[in-house]
């Protein structure tokens, strides 16, 4: 997008309007926009972003494009809230403005409104964000940042920390160099353990250019800052350049590139990064170490646990070794053993790392072995084992201060609450953990619940919704290169493209995930998504769609094979399912019954509401077809009894929603008797007017005898 625009941009004499969209929740952010925007008569929006807002917004950008081209600069467009994203969208393309108005969403690269000091001291340093691809400097378009007062309650004008960066800053805009020679790096690690990471990694490139070949420290604060920020693609990038350049200690440059290509699970970038660092003469340093535990990581990822465990055997082996790199090692070996199978092996990896965090008091780790127990709980079916260990992990974070990493714990909170069918609780939990996401500026995380809630919004009916949040999330993750979260946002409108009727547009969103799912070896969400598919084509049931359906089906095979241990068993019923879904259509519904009879027991077991619905409509399709009536309705009415046992489960306004959705509909109206399914529809058409003349001739008798008996 930035590229696409920038020619156009730069050759403009376009009034900008610059909004800084992150960080700044609800009523506030709304404020802040109005002030930005220079307000409307003095008038200020009210708590909630209503028309009222919309129309005032449009009318003032409509005032500006009159006058000049306009420019709308919206810096961390993902933070954006649907109402305030709306009101800009609506302001740009209001009748009139196409022409000289653009909207800007600078996504990833914008400056945090955790930064602190004046704005004129800011604006020097703006251009690092906003450099062009090709590394000319040239700016998209100059902005001025707004940044709203910071509450006194959480950040003391005072504090030593602010005062120093306010300096750092001033010198900054002053081009102080011999002032910026002898500051310490280590000021800028208080900005980024507030949030403002994007500050931090802003400031310290913009220092290390100032400063040369003697700017390495500051380059190496930056990768790390763009690491906690969760911008892998800009450390990977920049590191790529100044190691090229030897702009940076190209150690210390690839061992962060290294652990930002693991948290993308990257493999093959880990091994090229770290390919040639030359290793610390002695195993007891720490930089040696974490090079073990990301190979060993790396290894296990392409399926070689032997040669991880081989890897991490070199830091067990070593006396000296630190508790940390013991306890990160066990959790490492925990996780290679259920690749295996090794339940055995797990259990006991993942406790005797969780004593070594409690041990050392690493919160972080802490709750990384008590989500892995409690995942463990959850499949053996203790709930509230598992419940307990997640809310233990929640509190050791929150208690240390470490908000990041309680995002992915209410994660893995909501998704219990979720499967135990406490929906409204699930839900409540992952808002909990989207507002924090936000509040700590971790942008894949943000991502990732947005995701989540839009999953569960297109389950419950809220298809609108459901497509604004997965259409705003792709955007995103593909400038970010983020593929799994694109192929988890295609996957949540391809859902909502065939609750619609869409077929056509589901198939091309399924269709592209499952190549981005194979590309990244992910086989059983691969398989997903293709049974996804087949499912909207038997939904909608023409000819041609059996076969293509089946052919889906077929293709999904291999893959659910491939994916052995790590394929989500809930995947393969979906497949069985769908499987006998496609011998109804084509003719074989007899070897069909026995199959959906099993998946329906199976899932009513299981309470898997979801498969159950299906599997017992199917199985009335194939009763249809064997003109069995009497059974089609007890499958209808089981189908049904699933759907309003799945409605009862969610907060009541959501229940009515819940039906939107044409197929699950269709089980709530009365029936009419039809013809056998496996007929053509000229048979149908024969068959029918045969049965419409046997009950008009029932009904003449009827009449008939009752006259009679008068």
């Amino acid at each position: 997008m930035r590229a696409a625009i920038r020619g156009r941009v730069e050759s403009m004499g376009a009034a900008t309007v610059s909004l800084d969209a992150r960080r700044v929740p609800g009523p506030f952010q709304a404020h802040a926009l109005w002030d930005a925007l220079g307000g409307a008569g003095g008038a200020r929006p009210g708590a909630e972003l209503d028309g009222t807002f919309a129309d005032a917004l449009s009318e003032h950008v409509r005032g500006l494009v009159s006058a000049s081209p306009v420019v709308l600069c919206v810096d961390g467009g993902e933070f954006l809230e649907p109402a305030v994203a709306r009101a800009l969208r609506h302001a740009v393309h209001a009748p009139g403005a196409e022409r000289s108005a653009l909207l800007l969403f600078v996504e990833s690269e914008s400056l945090s409104l955790e930064s602190v000091g004046p704005a004129e001291h800011l604006r020097t340093v703006t251009s690092a964000a906003v450099r062009g691809d090709d590394g000319s400097g040239a700016e998209l378009v100059r902005r001025e940042y707004t940044f709203p007062a910071w509450p006194p309650t959480s950040v003391p004008e005072d504090a030593d920390w602010a005062v120093e960066f306010r300096r750092l800053l001033a010198n900054l805009a002053a081009g102080d160099a011999d002032a910026l020679r002898v500051t310490d790096p280590s000021v800028l690690a208080p900005v980024a353990r507030r949030g403002a990471h994007r500050a931090a990694f802003v400031v310290a490139c913009e220092v290390g250019e100032r400063l040369g070949d003697e700017g390495n420290p500051w380059r190496s604060v930056a990768l790390r800052a763009a690491l906690d920020a969760g911008d892998f693609s800009s450390v990977a990038r920049h590191a790529e350049a100044w190691t090229g350049a030897s702009r940076i200690d190209a150690t210390d440059g690839r061992r962060i590139a290294a652990e930002a290509a693991q948290r993308v699970g990257d493999a093959a970038s880990v091994f090229r990064w770290l390919h040639g660092v030359e290793a610390p003469r002695t195993m007891d340093s720490d930089p040696a170490h974490q090079d073990a535990l990301l190979l060993a990581w790396a290894s296990a990822a392409e399926g070689r646990f032997t040669e991880a465990l081989e890897r991490l055997q070199v830091i067990y082996d070593d006396a000296s070794a630190e508790p940390t790199a013991l306890a990160t090692a066990d959790a490492l070996r925990g996780a290679c053993a259920l690749r295996t199978s090794d339940r055995v092996g797990a259990r006991r990896a993942f406790a005797e790392g969780l004593g070594r965090a409690e041990t050392l008091g690493n919160a972080s780790l802490e709750s990384e072995f008590r989500r892995q127990i409690a995942g463990m709980q959850v499949e053996s079916g203790a709930i509230d084992d598992a419940r307990a260990h997640l809310v233990r992990a929640e509190e050791a974070l929150r208690a240390g201060g470490r908000h990041a990493p309680r995002v992915g714990v209410l994660r893995a909170l909501a998704a219990i609450e979720l499967g135990a069918r406490r929906v409204g609780e699930g839900i409540r939990v992952l808002e909990s953990a989207h507002r924090l996401a936000k509040q700590a500026g971790t942008v894949d995380e943000i991502l990732r619940t947005r995701i989540e809630l839009a999953e569960l919004d297109v389950a419950h009916g809220l298809y609108e919704r459901a497509r604004d949040e997965a259409d705003s999330v792709l955007l995103v993750a593909r400038e970010a290169t983020r593929e799994g979260l694109v192929a988890d946002a295609l996957v949540v409108l391809g859902d909502a493209a065939a609750a619609r009727g869409d077929v056509e547009h589901a198939l091309v969103r399924y269709d592209e995930a499952c190549v981005l799912r194979r590309r990244r070896d992910e086989v059983g969400p691969a398989a997903n998504a293709l049974i996804a598919g087949a499912a909207a084509l038997l939904d909608r049931g023409r000819t041609e769609d059996v076969s293509a359906a089946a052919a889906r089906l077929h293709e999904a095979e291999p893959l659910l094979a491939a994916a052995k241990a790590g394929a989500d068993p809930e995947v393969q019923r979906r497949w069985r399912v769908e499987r006998a879904h496609a011998h109804v259509h084509e003719g074989d519904a007899a070897a069909a019954v026995p199959i959906l009879a099993a998946a329906a027991t199976e899932a009513k077991q299981l309470g898997m509401l979801d498969i159950l619905w299906r599997a017992q409509r199917t199985l009335g399709m194939a009763h249809r077809r064997l003109g069995d009536e009497a059974a089609v309705a007890v499958a209808r009415r089981a189908a049904l009894d699933a759907l309003e046992a799945w409605a009862m489960t969610l907060p009541p306004e959501r229940r009515e929603t819940f039906w939107n959705d044409p197929r699950k509909a269709e089980l709530r109206r009365p029936r009419k008797r039809r013809g056998p399914a496996d007929t053509t529809p000229a048979e149908h058409g024969a068959k029918g007017r045969r049965s419409k003349i046997v009950r008009l001739l029932e009904l003449i008798k009827r009449l008939a005898s009752e006259q009679d008996m008068d």
